[in-house]
C-alpha cells in the first residue's frame, strides 16, 4: 500500500520541516531530563557525592561505558537490559570491561551480525550527541569470566571468534571482558558522568547510599 501523498516528489515533507523546526526544542527537553534525573540520583545519595569517597576504591569494579541518552532510557525501566547484539540463538547478555578511563567500543555504531558495517565516531561526538559519557560499575565478584560467559550464553565458536575481533580492533582484549546473564536493577550500579569541563568522571550513584545488598556482599567478600 502507497501511503505517500500525490505529487510528493514535487512538494516539500510537512512533516520532514516540522521535524527539523522542532529538532532544537527536543533536543533541550531531553538536555532538561536528563538534568532532572542527575538531580534525582544525587537526592537519593542524601548528599554531594565526592569520587574518592565511593566504592571505587574498596572493592574491584567493572564498568560498562555507555551515554546519557541510553542512561535515560535505563532510568525509565529501572532495569539495564542485557543484548545479543545481533547473534540469534544466543542469550542476551551484559558485557562489563577493566577499562578506567574509557571504553572504545562505545565509540562504534555495529551490529555484530554477518555482512554489518562499522561506523566509528570520535569520543567528542559521541559525547556531544547523545548527552555526554556515562559509565556503569558492578562488582566483579558478581560477574561472570569471559569463558564462563560464552559458554552460558551458547556462542558458537564463529560468534566467539568475531567478539575478539572486534575486540582487537578496538585496541582491547575480549578475554578481559566478564558477563552477565540478566537484568541489573538502576540502584545497584555505580552510576558516573563524565564532566567535560574538569576532566573527570563523577559519581552521581553510589550503590551502599540505597543499601544494595550485591554491594554489600561485594564489600564483605573484599574486606
Amino acid at each position: 500500500m502507497d501511503f505517500h501523498c500525490k505529487n510528493s516528489r514535487n512538494q516539500p515533507s510537512a512533516y520532514h520541516n516540522d521535524d527539523q523546526r522542532h529538532a532544537p526544542l527536543v533536543k533541550d527537553s531531553r538536555q532538561a531530563e536528563f538534568k532532572e534525573m542527575l538531580d534525582a540520583f544525587r537526592d537519593n545519595n542524601c548528599l554531594e557525592l565526592d569520587y574518592e569517597k565511593c566504592f571505587v576504591g574498596s572493592t574491584k569494579i567493572l564498568w560498562r561505558y555507555t551515554t546519557g541518552t541510553d542512561l535515560l532510557k535505563i532510568w525509565k525501566s529501572g532495569l539495564l537490559s542485557p543484548s545479543n547484539a545481533g547473534f540469534l540463538g544466543a542469550m542476551p547478555v551484559l558485557w562489563f570491561c577493566d577499562e578506567q578511563e574509557w571504553a572504545p567500543t562505545v565509540q562504534n555504531k555495529i551490529e555484530l551480525a554477518p555482512m554489518s558495517e562499522v561506523v566509528t565516531l570520535s569520543r567528542e561526538e559521541v559525547m556531544h550527541e547523545n548527552l555526554g559519557l556515562v559509565r556503569l560499575g558492578y562488582p566483579a565478584d558478581g560477574l561472570f569470566s569471559w569463558d564462563d560467559t560464552v559458554r552460558l550464553a551458547d556462542f558458537s565458536d564463529e560468534q566467539i571468534e568475531r567478539l575478539k575481533q572486534f575486540a582487537r580492533a578496538q585496541g582491547s582484549s575480549a578475554k578481559t571482558w566478564m558477563g552477565y546473564g540478566g537484568k541489573i536493577a538502576l540502584w545497584d550500579l555505580m552510576v558516573e558522568v563524565w564532566d567535560e569541563d574538569y576532566g573527570f568522571w563523577e559519581c552521581v550513584n553510589d550503590p551502599s547510599a540505597s543499601a544494595s545488598e550485591v554491594w554489600i556482599s561485594a564489600m564483605k567478600a573484599a574486606a
